[in-house]
């Protein structure tokens, strides 16, 4: 989050009023590293300034392959981009297919509620801490979804008016991320059932046969799945298709998205389910839903008309579906106190001491 906010922030100073162009965002994301590695040393001095159990960093050291491992499927996703513009010739398509990406990945941010997850299993959490999260996701992901899904042309007016013809690649890819949210947060909990990092000394073959090195492995399997999409979809669109190929292949690449995301997720369910005898929270979804509509007829009744009343008709439908899911639904409001007490606890009180 340190990260995120310090780039927007360098990122306005840089881009819009000193008129860096690309050199601006380069600094940008330099100096948010920077800005976020300055705050974990300083949350973190303690553990800095102590010294160092080199029994414990020669175990690190040994099993640093597995996070290496780990790194492979988002390696390969990273492919998709090649792919398509070494079978076109042209970037044309990444540049549609990247516009409607910036708007889509927002909803991605919402597994960083789900971070505290991980650890909590670890410490001997369980089926109620996970339901939890899942309640807390969802409560996010559904509005910037179905927000996304209507102002889709809006949304992509913004960056340019000439990227609203991709509105259909943004209704498709933000039901994708949705998805990889909630892939993501069941992977987190395979992660945190996992006892074998619990263990003093990590053997290769330990780690080997366990779920932290069938997590990526089932990851891989999905993101080869992916690419082989984009190439026979972009390979059949060159092929039968004439005239808009650009919006074309990266509309079908997110379908393939979709299908491959919609797989994961069953596949990480049943593998959660065989541990942890967790119920999917249907009523919680089928409630931020119900909250969505008031604020679909919001954006109906009053379309939005340039860039700054697209981004003020977004907060205000924000209000709105909170609003009325708040009104509906009892679990949502104990679930924002519950959120306001903790901060109140680890900041407010801690400056009274």
């Amino acid at each position: 989050m340190v990260f995120e906010v310090s780039k927007i922030i360098f990122g306005v100073l840089l881009v819009l009023f000193l008129k860096m162009g690309f050199y601006g965002v380069l600094i940008s994301v330099m100096l948010a590293y920077a800005t976020q590695a300055a705050f974990l040393s300083i949350q973190q001095s303690k553990l800095l300034t102590s010294s160092i159990d080199w029994r414990i960093a020669a175990q690190w050291i040994k099993s640093s392959w597995l996070p290496a491992y780990g790194m492979v499927p988002s390696t390969i996703m990273a492919l998709d981009v090649f792919i398509v513009t070494a079978l076109t010739g042209s970037t044309e398509p990444a540049a549609y297919w990247r516009a409607a990406q910036v708007i889509f990945g927002v909803v991605g941010y919402s597994t960083y509620l789900a971070s505290a997850l991980y650890p909590k299993l670890l410490s001997g959490g369980g089926r109620k801490d996970i339901e939890i999260i899942l309640k807390l996701v969802l409560m996010f992901i559904v509005p910037m979804v179905v927000g996304a899904s209507v102002l889709a042309k809006p949304l992509l007016g913004i960056l340019r008016s000439e990227y609203t013809v991709a509105s259909d690649i943004l209704r498709v890819g933000v039901f994708a991320t949705a998805i990889s949210s909630l892939v993501s947060v069941l992977g987190g909990v395979i992660s945190g059932i996992e006892e074998v990092d619990k263990e003093g000394k990590l053997s290769f073959h330990k780690l080997l046969k366990s779920k932290l090195f069938l997590l990526p492995s089932i990851n891989i399997a999905a993101s080869s799945m992916y690419l082989a999409f984009v190439f026979i979809f972009t390979k059949f669109s060159l092929s039968f298709y004439k005239g808009e190929t650009y919006l074309i292949i990266p509309f079908y690449a997110n379908v393939g998205l979709l299908v491959v995301q919609a797989l994961m997720l069953t596949c990480l369910y049943i593998l959660v389910k065989r541990v942890v005898k967790f119920t999917f929270p249907i009523k919680s979804l089928l409630k931020c839903l119900a909250a969505s509509f008031p604020m679909v007829i919001a954006f109906y009744l009053c379309p939005p008309s340039g860039s700054f009343m697209t981004i003020v008709e977004i907060l205000a439908g924000g209000c709105v579906y909170f609003s009325f899911l708040f009104l509906i639904d009892k679990e949502s409001r104990e679930l924002v106190v519950a959120g306001m007490r903790l901060v109140q606890n680890k900041f407010f009180r801690k400056n009274d001491s």
